[in-house]
C-alpha cells in the first residue's frame, strides 16, 4: 500500500470519526457496571426494576427513562445526536445536542459536560445530574439500598397553572398508577397454593464405598445426605441431615427465614437457624466454628454477614463444581465425603458481585447457577438497626455417637452484635463475645489446653464518596488490652481495592492464632481489574497480599497471589494462579496452578497442574473427561498423577472411571479406581429429588437437586366465554409448550401430563423469572390468540406457582370505506382511521388502503364497533352513515363489514351555496364573452361565413355520437360489487391455505 494511500484512508477515518452524529465512548463500560435499582418519587415508586449505569462513582440512567418513567415527551434523535422535545407546552421546548455539548429548555441555556452521558450498545445514557438540569428535579441515589430518590421543583409535563404542591401530587399520583398496573398484570390469573403448610421439596442421596490399600486393609463406608425445603406461612424453611461415615455423628440443621410480612413468630428476627450450625464471623472471630446451637439475624438469610461471603450447598456423588465471581475463576472442588461443597471466606467487591457456580456431572452435564450480591459495607439507612446473635457449643452435635476431643468438648462461643445507622452513610456497630480458644504452652506445642475468653468490640463505619471505610477495636478483658483494625475499599475507575490492617498488641483472639503462633500485625491488600489491552479482549486480574509479624517469634510471613483467566479460542477457558510465599522461619515457596476446561463436541473435558518453582517440578496433574454414550448411559474417565510428598520425588499415579444410567427415578452412579501403588477403590452412589405438584395431583421425580428452588405448574386452555379464568367446561390445550426465561438453573424440567399441564421444575428464587407459552404447536394456530402475554413472577424456595394461559379463538373483519361525493355516488376512500371498539374500549385501529380496503385479523371473539376516528371525521367535516357492529361467536368466523361516509349538513350546505355562486359567476362570464363574439362576428361576418358554416356542421356531426355515448354510459355498480367479492373469496383463501399449510407442518 502506497504512503499516499496510508494518509487518505486515516483522514477518512478520521473525518468518519468526527461527523455529527457519530457517538464516541469516552469511557470504557463493561456489563458488570449495570446495576438494577429502584426509582422513588416520595414514597412511591417510579420504576422497581430499572437498569442504570453505574460508572465512574457516577449514576447514569438510559434516555428512554424521560419518556417512558417520568412520561414527558423527550426522545433521543441518534441522527442528530441530541434530545429533542419539550415540557408543559409546545412552546417550551428542549435541546441538548451532544455534539455542541450546549443545552437548552425554554428560554435557558446550560452547558453539557463530556462526564453527562456514555455510550453503550447503541443507547445513550444520562447522568443524573443531567436529568435534574433538564426537568429542575432533584435526585438522590443510595447506593447502599440500590434506590433513586426523585423530587419535583416545580417543572414536570403537566398545566403551567398548577401550583408546585399540586404538581408534585399528580406526579405520584402518575407513579402509583404505573405501580397499580405493574401489580395488576403481575397477581393477574395467578393461583398459587395458600396451604399454610405447603409440601416439602426432598432431595436424597447415598453412597456406599469399598476401598484397599497397599497393607491389603480393607474398608467400607455408607455416606447419606437428605435435604427437605418447605413454606410454613410467611418462612421459608430447610431442614438438611448428612453422615460422612457411618460411625460420624449425624449432621441436623434447621434453618427458616421470613422473606414477607405475613410471618411474626419470631418477632423482628427474620432469620433463624439451629441444630448442627455455624457461629457468624466477626470481628474477633474471622471463621464461621461449627457446633449445636442457634443463630438470629433481623435480616434476611441472603443477607452477607460481613465483607465475605460462604456458598455451602450440596454436591450430588460424582459431580464437581467450579466459583466464578465476576467471570473470574476463584476456586473449584470435586464429590466430597458429605455430600457437599464449601467456598468459604469468599471478599465481597464493593457495589456488584456476579458470583456464578458451574457444575459438571458424570453424565456430561454442565450445569450453572447465579447469585448476585450487592456489597455496601453494611451500611445501614439514618434510623435503622440490625441485631445479630448467636449460641454455638463448639465440636458437639445434636446425636452425638461418639465423644469429641477432649480440648474442645466444653468449648462455646456467644456472640451478639448491634448496628444502628447514624447517617445515611454513616453506622456505628457494637458487640459483644465469649469464646473458647484453643492454646498450645509453647513451641514446638507440648500440650493443647482451652482458654475461656470475653470480648467487646465497637466499629464506625462510613461510606461516601465511593470509598467505605471502617476504623473498630476489639478489647481482651481478661488482659485489658486492645486491637486498632482499620479497612477501606473502594471500586473507583472500576479499579477494587480493599486494605486492611490490624495491631493486635498482645490480645489473644481466634483470628490472629496461626499455626500455633500468635500475630502481632497483618495486613491484608486486595486489587481485582478487568484488564483490557488494544480494547480487544478482557482480562480478570485479581492479586493479594497477606503480611504478619509474630509475636512469639519476632518473624514475619509474606504471601502474593496473582490471577488471571481468559476464554481462548475453541472455547478453552484458562485460570492461571502464581503464589510466592516467604516464611518467617526464613523458608519460601513459589507455585503457579493452571486450569483449563473446554467442550469438545459430546466431551467435556478439563485439566489443571501445579507446578512447583522451590522444588523444581511439576507435582500435581489432573485431567477428567465425560462424554454420552446414549440418552441415559453417560461415561467418565479421571487421570490424576500426584505427588506424595514435596520434597522427595515419591509420585503416584490415580486411574478411574464411572458409569451413570439416568432412570425415571433419578440417577445410578458406579465409579471403580486404582493406582501404580495398588491402592484400589469403588463405590457406587444413588439420587433422586421430589418435587409434589397438587395441580397434576403427582410427585414429580429427578435426578437433579432442587434444594434452593421454585417450581412453576402451568396449562393453557380455550378462554371460550372470554373470562380470563379457567372454568371446568373449558379445554385444556396439551400441545402448549412453556418457556422460562433467564436459564439461570438449566436442568431437565419440562414434564407434560396427560391432562395438558406442564411442571417446570429447577427455577431460581428470589429472583424476577419471565414465563410465556408457545402454542405454535397447536392446531389452528392462526385463529387462536395468546392473550396472556409474558408473566413476571418471583419464587421462594419449594414453592410451586400455579398459572393459567388464557388461549381465545380469532375471527377476521374486514371491509371497504366509502366516501358519498357531490353526485351521491360512493367512490372509494383512502387513508381513513378505522378504529375497532369492543365494550366502549379502543383495541386496535388500521388505515384503509388506496382501495379503500382495511382488515383486522386475528380478533378474539366477541362484539365489536367498528368507527371512524372522531378527530378525522371532525377534520375532514364528515360522519359515519350507520355504526357497525359485528358479533364474532366462532373460530374462523370471516365478516365483511363496509363503512360509508357522508359528509356533514354544515359542509354540504356551505357546498351547494358554493356551487350556486359558482354558477352564477360562470353564468355572466358567459354572457360577458357572447356579447364580445357578437361584435367580432358582425365585423367578419362576410369573411367568415362559409368557414363557420363548415366548421359548425362538422362539430355537429362529432359531438352528436359522443353525446350519445356518454348519455348511454352505465355506472356498472354490479361491477364495484363483484370485485369486492373477489377481493373477499382472495383473502378468505389465502387463510385457509395458510392454516393447511401450518397443519401439515405441524402434522
Amino acid at each position: 500500500m502506497s504512503l499516499l494511500r496510508k494518509l487518505y484512508l486515516l483522514i477518512y477515518a478520521v473525518l468518519l470519526a468526527t461527523l455529527p452524529g457519530a457517538p464516541l465512548a469516552h469511557a470504557q463500560i463493561s456489563q458488570d457496571n449495570f446495576i438494577i435499582i429502584n426509582a422513588y418519587s416520595g414514597p412511591v415508586i417510579i420504576n422497581s426494576a430499572l437498569e442504570a449505569l453505574y460508572q465512574d462513582n457516577r449514576l447514569f440512567l438510559p434516555a428512554t427513562y424521560l419518556s417512558d418513567d417520568v412520561e414527558v415527551p423527550i426522545t433521543y434523535n441518534k441522527a442528530e445526536n441530541a434530545l429533542t422535545g419539550w415540557l408543559e407546552n409546545h412552546s417550551n421546548t428542549v435541546r441538548v445536542d451532544f455534539n455542541k455539548h450546549t443545552g437548552r429548555v425554554g428560554k435557558n441555556m446550560f452547558d453539557v459536560s463530556q462526564d453527562d452521558y456514555l455510550y453503550y450498545d447503541d443507547e445513550i445514557y444520562l447522568s443524573i445530574q443531567l436529568i435534574d438540569k433538564i426537568l429542575n428535579t432533584q435526585s438522590e441515589f443510595d447506593f447502599a439500598n440500590q434506590s433513586l430518590k426523585v423530587t419535583s421543583a416545580g417543572n414536570l409535563p403537566f398545566d403551567l397553572e398548577l401550583s408546585r404542591r399540586q404538581k408534585q401530587k399528580r406526579f405520584d399520583q402518575v407513579a402509583k398508577e404505573k405501580e397499580a398496573a405493574r401489580q395488576q398484570q403481575l397477581n393477574k390469573d395467578v393461583y398459587t397454593q395458600s396451604d399454610w403448610l405447603q409440601m416439602p421439596f426432598i432431595d436424597l442421596s447415598a453412597r456406599y464405598s469399598v476401598s484397599k490399600n497397599q497393607g491389603q486393609h480393607t474398608a467400607d463406608n455408607l455416606s447419606y445426605t437428605a435435604n427437605a425445603s418447605f413454606l410454613t406461612g410467611g418462612f421459608d424453611s430447610e431442614f438438611n441431615a448428612y453422615s460422612s461415615t457411618i460411625d460420624d455423628s449425624p449432621v441436623l440443621t434447621f434453618k427458616t427465614a421470613r422473606e414477607d410480612e405475613t410471618g411474626h413468630i419470631l418477632g423482628l428476627f427474620k432469620h433463624l437457624e439451629m441444630g448442627d450450625t455455624y457461629s457468624y464471623s466477626n470481628a474477633e472471630n474471622s471463621s464461621n466454628t461449627p457446633g449445636v446451637g442457634f443463630k438470629m439475624s433481623t435480616e434476611s438469610i441472603l443477607s452477607p454477614d460481613d465483607k465475605t461471603y460462604t456458598f455451602r450447598d450440596a454436591l450430588p456423588l460424582g459431580w464437581e463444581v467450579e466459583l466464578y465471581r465476576n467471570e473470574e475463576l476463584l476456586g473449584y472442588q470435586n464429590q466430597s465425603n458429605n455430600g457437599y461443597f464449601e467456598f468459604a471466606d469468599i471478599p465481597l467487591l464493593l457495589g456488584k458481585n456476579k458470583f456464578k457456580l458451574v457444575f459438571y456431572g458424570p453424565q456430561g452435564q454442565t450445569k450453572e447457577k447465579e447469585e448476585i450480591i450487592f456489597f455496601n459495607g453494611n451500611i445501614l439507612n439514618r434510623g435503622k438497626g440490625r441485631l445479630r446473635l448467636n449460641y454455638i457449643h463448639k465440636n458437639r452435635y445434636l446425636i452425638q455417637t461418639r465423644p469429641s476431643p477432649r480440648s474442645s468438648s466444653r468449648g462455646h462461643n456467644a456472640f451478639i452484635e448491634a448496628g444502628y445507622g447514624l447517617t445515611d452513610f454513616l453506622t456505628l456497630n457494637v458487640s459483644a463475645m465469649a469464646d473458647s480458644l484453643e492454646l498450645y504452652e509453647d513451641w514446638p506445642p507440648q500440650e493443647m489446653y482451652r482458654k475461656d475468653k470475653e470480648y467487646v468490640a465497637g466499629d464506625l463505619s462510613l461510606f461516601a464518596y465511593g470509598i467505605f471505610s471502617s476504623i473498630g477495636t476489639v478489647v481482651d478483658l481478661e488482659k485489658s488490652v486492645a486491637t486498632l483494625n482499620f479497612y477501606g475499599q473502594t471500586s473507583l475507575w472500576d479499579w477494587d481495592v480493599a486494605f486492611e490492617h490490624i495491631h493486635y498488641g498482645r490480645a489473644v483472639l481466634s483470628r490472629n492464632l496461626f499455626n500455633n503462633t500468635t500475630m502481632e500485625n497483618e495486613t491484608t491488600l486486595r486489587v481485582n481489574k478487568v484488564l483490557s489491552p488494544f480494547h480487544l479482549i478482557s482480562i480478570p486480574f485479581s492479586y493479594s497480599l497477606h503480611h504478619f509479624s509474630i509475636l512469639n517469634h519476632a518473624g514475619t510471613q509474606t504471601e502474593h497471589t496473582v490471577s488471571v483467566s481468559q476464554t481462548l479460542p475453541y472455547n478453552i477457558y484458562l485460570n492461571a494462579q502464581y503464589m510466592h510465599y516467604d516464611y518467617y522461619n526464613g523458608s519460601f515457596n513459589r507455585q503457579l496452578m493452571l486450569t483449563a476446561n473446554r467442550i469438545y463436541g459430546p466431551w467435556t473435558l478439563r485439566g489443571s497442574t501445579t507446578y512447583n518453582f522451590t522444588y523444581d517440578r511439576m507435582y500435581n496433574v489432573e485431567f477428567t473427561a465425560h462424554r454420552s454414550l446414549s440418552d441415559r448411559l453417560k461415561f467418565g474417565a479421571r487421570y490424576a498423577y500426584q505427588s506424595r510428598s514435596l520434597s522427595e520425588h515419591n509420585y503416584e499415579g490415580l486411574y478411574s472411571a464411572n458409569l451413570s444410567y439416568l432412570t425415571k427415578y433419578g440417577y445410578l452412579s458406579f465409579e471403580a479406581g486404582t493406582s501404580n501403588r495398588h491402592n484400589t477403590y469403588a463405590f457406587i452412589g444413588y439420587n433422586v429429588s421430589f418435587v409434589p405438584d397438587w395441580l397434576n395431583r403427582s410427585i414429580y421425580t429427578t435426578g437433579s437437586k432442587v434444594q434452593g428452588t421454585g417450581a412453576i405448574s402451568s396449562f393453557a386452555y380455550m378462554d371460550t366465554n372470554g373470562n380470563g379464568r379457567f372454568d371446568t367446561d373449558e379445554e385444556t390445550l396439551p400441545a402448549a409448550d412453556f418457556t422460562v426465561k433467564p436459564h439461570v438453573n438449566v436442568y431437565d424440567s419440562h414434564k407434560h401430563t396427560k391432562e395438558g399441564n406442564t411442571l417446570l421444575t429447577h427455577v431460581s428464587a428470589y429472583r424476577d423469572v419471565d414465563i410465556d407459552v408457545d402454542i405454535s404447536n397447536v392446531d389452528d394456530t392462526l385463529s387462536l390468540l395468546n392473550t396472556a402475554g409474558t408473566r413476571t413472577i418471583k419464587l421462594r424456595p419449594a414453592q410451586v406457582m400455579y398459572l393459567s394461559f388464557p388461549i381465545v379463538g380469532t375471527g377476521d373483519l374486514e371491509g371497504t370505506v366509502y366516501k358519498v361525493d357531490a353526485k351521491g355516488k360512493r367512490v372509494p376512500f383512502r387513508g381513513a382511521l378505522v378504529n375497532l371498539y369492543k365494550d366502549g374500549q379502543l383495541v386496535g385501529n388500521k388505515v384503509s388502503e388506496y382501495d379503500g380496503y382495511y382488515s383486522f385479523p386475528q380478533v378474539p371473539l366477541g362484539t365489536y364497533q367498528i368507527r371512524l376516528d372522531e378527530s378525522q371525521a371532525k377534520d375532514l367535516e364528515l360522519h359515519q352513515q350507520k355504526t357497525i357492529t359485528v358479533a364474532l361467536k366462532e373460530i374462523e368466523q370471516f365478516e365483511v363489514r363496509d363503512m360509508v361516509l357522508v359528509p356533514n349538513a354544515r359542509k354540504q350546505a356551505r357546498t351547494t351555496r358554493n356551487k350556486k355562486s359558482s354558477a352564477r359567476k360562470t353564468h355572466t362570464r358567459t354572457a360577458v364573452k357572447r356579447q364580445a363574439g357578437t361584435t367580432r362576428a358582425a365585423q367578419h361576418a362576410k369573411q367568415s361565413a362559409k368557414t363557420t358554416s363548415a366548421q359548425t356542421a362538422k362539430s355537429s356531426q362529432t359531438a352528436a355520437p359522443t353525446a350519445v355515448m356518454t348519455a348511454q354510459q352505465p355506472a356498472h355498480p354490479w361491477w364495484d360489487q363483484m370485485k369486492q367479492k373477489a377481493r373477499t373469496y382472495y383473502h378468505r383463501y389465502q387463510g385457509y391455505k395458510q392454516r393447511f399449510l401450518q397443519k401439515i407442518k405441524n402434522d
